[in-house]
């Protein structure tokens, strides 16, 4: 049964501090959601409730099957925040989770929730969930990427410079024939992404996009960091690889980010990237976009025909 998206709406909006909802047969309910969350615009908890709604059916296929990670903030943007890994307690028994072995000084398990339909998703923005942050692994199998990250942050806190790194990854990617699918962070950077069939450990995938970013830095001398120390990546462009570690997360396309202006990270063109401004993408306005548009990454995953050993020796030939 698949709950009508107009009607839900018109219940979060009826300006009641709490309400139950009946979502695809199961009951979530809903508390606060006059609280407000967002002091600058004067949006509530309800308004982050009825954006997750809205965008459903576009954020949902790049959710599921994947394990997320919760940046939740009860009290708003203002108040306090955490990233929430582990599946909180008292959460419904049809929220879907995966256990994941991490190894480490200790080892140790933890739950993740999995966001494959739209009860879950009401139920994130329920738990104050304002960003949702996902793998770059799907729970078919979590130790093999299918997506490789180059997470891309201006120094200056410029967008323009972020465009500028963006676009000689883009045309860094072109040589290896492979595809450049690119989206604003939400915030000052650009998430550029490359599907890839799930065939490579997560430590390849941070490698390759390693000596990617190797290669760009060789090429042009000066412009990109490779450090992770600030003092020394001052003034240039950081393409942060460890993004593709095993465990990692990234801002998932359409989630909201904790800005004044609740921005929201968008999938973009890259003929129109120049005339990007990232603050242009809001929680008042990314729905009616979508439907105007259509997710610009609908068809991300039927992309995905190389392996990351694939694009490894095409790299390998490139730099030699």
């Amino acid at each position: 049964m698949s709950s009508d998206i107009k009607a839900l709406r018109r219940a979060i909006k009826q300006g009641r501090p709490e309400l139950t909802l009946e979502v695809d047969g199961r009951e979530v309910h809903l508390t606060n959601l006059n609280k407000l969350f967002w002091p600058k615009t004067g949006w509530s908890k309800g308004d982050l409730i009825d954006y997750y709604v809205s965008v459903s059916p576009y954020i949902l296929p790049h959710l599921r099957g994947r394990p997320l990670v919760m940046v939740r903030y009860p009290d708003g943007i203002s108040g306090e925040s955490w990233f929430h890994k582990d599946v909180p307690g008292g959460a419904p028994k049809w929220v879907r989770t995966i256990r994941v072995r991490h190894e480490g000084a200790p080892a140790h398990d933890v739950d993740y929730v999995v966001c494959d339909n739209l009860a879950t998703l009401v139920w994130l923005a329920q738990m104050a969930t304002i960003e949702i942050h996902t793998w770059s692994a799907t729970v078919d199998d979590v130790t093999k990427a299918d997506l490789a990250v180059f997470d891309i942050d201006p120094q200056t806190g410029e967008f323009a410079d972020a465009v500028a790194g963006a676009q000689m990854v883009c045309g860094l990617l072109e040589e290896l024939r492979l595809p450049c699918w690119l989206k604003t962070t939400g915030k000052r950077g650009v998430h550029l992404v490359v599907p890839l069939k799930p065939e490579g450990a997560h430590a390849q995938v941070r490698e390759f996009v390693h000596e990617a970013i190797r290669l760009l830095d060789r090429r042009s001398p000066g412009a990109i960091s490779l450090s992770y120390s600030k003092p020394k990546r001052k003034g240039r462009i950081f393409i942060d690889y460890a993004q593709n570690s095993f465990g990692k997360t990234n801002v998932a396309p359409y989630s909201l980010r904790a800005t004044p202006q609740a921005t929201v990270s968008t999938p973009v063109r890259r003929r129109y990237l120049n005339r990007v401004n990232p603050k242009d993408y809001r929680l008042d306005n990314v729905a009616r976009r979508l439907r105007q548009t259509g997710d610009l990454w609908q068809e991300l995953r039927e992309k995905a025909t190389v392996a990351v050993s694939e694009a490894q020796e095409r790299l390998s030939k490139l730099s030699a």
